[in-house]
């Protein structure tokens, strides 16, 4: 008896990427490149612990490009707010490393 061949998981697991989707809009976040699946996304996660009133609870989005700059503007949008200083906040705002 064989199990499955390098070839039939490589293809189930290209169909699943080709299924990801934006958990906002929808969008699909797997692009299909020189035959190569390539995931393009952003993501949103929380694990809150037993010092939060959300203890136990997980929060987890995956979010096309587009909604996650929407996402970190508001975020960003709040900083300078709550920050009360506009040069608290740079144009590097949540960026931890530029990968050219």
């Amino acid at each position: 008896m064989s199990g499955p061949t390098i070839e039939s998981v490589r293809a189930s697991i290209q169909d699943h990427l080709k299924q990801l989707k934006c958990s906002v809009c929808g969008e699909a976040l797997a692009k299909e490149i020189d035959g190569k699946i390539l995931v393009e996304k952003g993501e949103l996660h929380a694990e809150w612990g037993y010092a939060s009133n959300n203890d136990g609870v997980v929060h987890h989005l995956d979010l096309c490009e587009s909604c996650f700059h929407l996402a970190l503007s508001t975020l960003k949008s709040r900083a300078v707010k709550t920050l009360d200083d506009d040069t608290a906040v740079s144009e590097s705002f949540g960026i931890e490393n530029h990968i050219e």
